[in-house]
């Protein structure tokens, strides 16, 4: 993928999120005491998002895979891919943190804190839950609660986050190879701390 490629698909994709985001905030405030809201509108924006994470993080494996000469790069899943950044190319991606500053609320999210070689973060656990088992018992809530009320507002937030981060990740590998010094605009999240 080249950068123009890349702007005009992720970049794109990444505002038009963010201002679906940011059109839900006349309804639901983006706050704390709103994070276990959940509706359609988060579900379709959490397994969009997601899905968007997904394919961006496998298009910078195989972007490191050719800088690297790697012909045949294996069969990856997500804990896989987020390895592969770590290791190749960001080694500090689970200490990286976004910013958010709405009606005086800042919230901090570190979306890849809990990833590891063995498992992901809740709020890519939690999709998986909405994805493939949507009405289905939520775990340890005795029936009190199903799966797809975890498409909830804070979730949306991490998985969007954590596509910022990744397109931020990108903009620094497109900046390395063809030293400029683009940066991605964002209405919603004020700061990335490296």
């Amino acid at each position: 993928m080249d950068f123009t490629t890349f702007v005009k698909c992720c970049v794109s994709e990444f505002k038009l999120y963010e201002r679906e985001l940011l059109d839900t905030n006349c309804y639901v405030t983006i706050d704390r005491k709103n994070f276990k809201t959940f509706s359609v509108k988060y579900r379709q924006l959490y397994l969009s998002i997601c899905s968007s994470i997904d394919s961006l993080a496998e298009e910078l494996c195989v972007m490191l895979d050719c800088d690297n000469h790697v012909e045949k790069p294996a069969k990856r899943n997500i804990i896989s891919r987020y390895l592969k950044i770590e290791k190749e190319f960001c080694n500090n991606i689970k200490n990286y943190a976004v910013k958010i500053t709405l009606d005086g609320d800042d919230i901090s999210i570190t979306p890849f804190t809990k990833f590891s070689d063995k498992s992901t973060g809740d709020w890519w656990a939690d999709h998986n839950k909405v994805k493939h088992y949507s009405t289905a018992e939520a775990e340890g809530t005795n029936g009190s609660m199903l799966n797809y009320e975890l498409a909830n507002l804070k979730n949306v937030l991490h998985s969007l986050s954590a596509y910022y981060v990744l397109i931020s990740l990108m903009y620094v590998y497109f900046n390395q190879k063809n030293k400029t010094d683009y940066k991605l605009d964002s209405q919603l999240f004020s700061h990335l701390h490296f």
